[in-house]
């Protein structure tokens, strides 16, 4: 093969290294050990490499073990190197900034932390990082996109994605209903608790400078109530808890008529009632800084092995958006604000988004290991084609999405018609770190895609973009055929193509 790419470049040869030109930019190419082969238009750094073992060595370090594992299995992939880039990524920052700080309508001072704060954020990822390795993979299911960065030693972001996530077992707790996504985050781990706490920090002073530009422009800015510590906030909200799970189900009433009715949080801690007790703090600052009315009962309704309590909380219209009703109505359904029942179990708290007897017990069956989410063979196969563990995962129910969706869109597109298979997969989404690395994964089933196709198919014709009229002529066009039209005939009707 590589004497074939000799012909093809019509380049030289000299000591193993193909030098010729492609577009009319010089580029060498040289043969490795095994299968492999290496070009690039660095003719001297291609000549001097000289074999597998030297070249795979050190990449295998640069981009790590979970790298390793994308490269392995790609169809296709790319690997950067950070310490090459690193000089123009820095500038880029810089560049960034200035342009940021030259556009912006407010001085230097007031726009300090807002600045800041995106220097922040692209100087500890171009300082942190060591390689990034993007990855496209094909298999029997489905295609997934992968993107690991693996971070230079002792860095902060090396240290926050030390640890394997176990947000699986956080969706496991939740009941295995038709759903429209199902999502969980594991912050179980001190060392990404703590990366966490400084970004919020830092992007609290950020928004705080975003709301001096606000006022600057006359927009209308809300300052009604104690000013909130996005860190502190942080910090109680994770005081007890190690990581939640939700899953959004599908509605009775469609998209329009109660997003959440059918939805369950699984929140996680050691100690229940600590758990519990933060979820009521919660409220009771919702309470105090006059967002929301809140009733909540101890022991209101009988369950399976006790009693669960009640909440319900109406979130007050400020006056200022008159939508914000009918948001909170298409969210909550006709409750206009969250309501349900809350139940301690081992290792955490179950919170329903509505008073569904049947959900909470279903929730209460799933925590303690019966009817899981993820524990039939659709979902679980698509969880088998991410990597393990992963501190965060979403599932996305196309299936749920597009029947849910079905009376609006027959309602919108003229001859809108769609078959979802009973066992239509979700397309799944994850994060997982390990040993200073995080690995980014899209996984989306074939099976999956191609309806999604279909639909954006008839999306289209219906705007005008794919339901052309056939070309060919219909029956009795031409005179003298069975059929032809008369003269004041009316013109004969073609069927779309969809």
């Amino acid at each position: 093969e590589f004497e074939k790419l000799v012909k093809v470049l019509g380049g030289t040869v000299k000591d193993g290294t193909i030098n010729a030109e492609v577009n009319g930019e010089p580029i060498a190419s040289k043969k490795l050990e095994g299968k492999l082969a290496v070009a690039g238009a660095d003719s001297k750094a291609i000549a001097a490499l000289k074999g597998e073992a030297t070249s795979k060595d050190a990449f295998k370090k640069l981009i790590g073990a979970q790298g390793d594992t994308v490269t392995d299995k790609a169809k296709l992939s790319i690997i950067i190197n950070f310490d090459a880039i690193r000089p123009e990524l820095e500038q880029g920052v810089d560049t960034a900034i200035e342009a940021m700080e030259m556009n912006l309508p407010m001085d230097p001072e007031t726009a300090a932390p807002l600045t800041q704060f995106f220097r922040y954020m692209g100087e500890t990822f171009t300082t942190d990082t060591k390689s990034v390795v993007l990855g496209l993979g094909m298999d029997s299911l489905g295609i997934s996109l992968d993107a690991v960065a693996q971070f230079n030693a002792d860095s902060k972001l090396s240290k926050a994605t030390a640890t394997p996530g176990k947000s699986t077992g956080l969706l496991r707790k939740l009941p295995n209903i038709p759903y429209l996504a199902a999502f969980a985050l594991d912050m179980s781990s001190p060392e990404l608790r703590s990366f966490a706490e400084e970004f919020i920090k830092e992007a609290g002073k950020a928004s705080k400078a975003a709301q001096s530009m606000a006022e600057a422009q006359g927009m209308p800015v809300k300052k009604d109530g104690p000013a909130i510590d996005a860190a502190a906030e942080f910090r109680k909200m994770f005081e007890n808890v190690d990581g939640a799970a939700t899953i959004i189900g599908v509605s009775p009433a469609g998209l329009m008529g109660g997003l959440l009715t059918r939805s369950v949080t699984f929140t996680s801690g050691k100690d229940s009632a600590k758990v519990l007790s933060g979820i009521k703090r919660t409220m009771d600052d919702m309470k105090d800084r006059d967002m929301a009315d809140v009733t909540y009962t101890e022991n209101a309704v009988e369950v399976t092995g006790g009693k669960a309590d009640s909440y319900e909380m109406k979130l007050k219209d400020d006056g200022e958006n008159a939508m914000a009703a009918r948001i909170a109505a298409m969210i909550y359904g006709a409750s206009g604000g969250p309501t349900g029942y809350i139940y301690k179990v081992d290792g955490g708290v179950i919170q329903t988004y509505a008073k569904a007897s049947d959900l909470l017990e279903a929730s209460i069956k799933a925590s303690g290991g019966e009817g899981g989410f993820g524990g039939e063979k659709v979902t679980a196969g698509v969880a088998e084609k991410l990597p393990a563990g992963r501190v965060a995962e979403i599932y996305i129910g196309v299936k749920g999405l597009l029947e849910s969706a079905a009376p609006m869109a027959a309602m919108a597109l003229p001859n809108y018609r769609l078959d979802v298979p009973d066992n239509l997969p979700p397309i799944a989404l994850s994060l997982s770190p390990k040993d200073g690395s995080i690995q980014a994964t899209i996984y989306a089933p074939t099976k999956t895609v191609k309806v999604l196709a279909d639909v954006a198919k008839q999306v289209q014709g219906a705007m005008g973009g794919g339901a052309e009229e056939d070309d060919e002529a219909a029956p009795g066009d031409k005179p003298g055929e069975p059929g032809a039209k008369k003269p004041g005939d009316a013109p004969a009707k073609k069927k779309p193509k969809f």
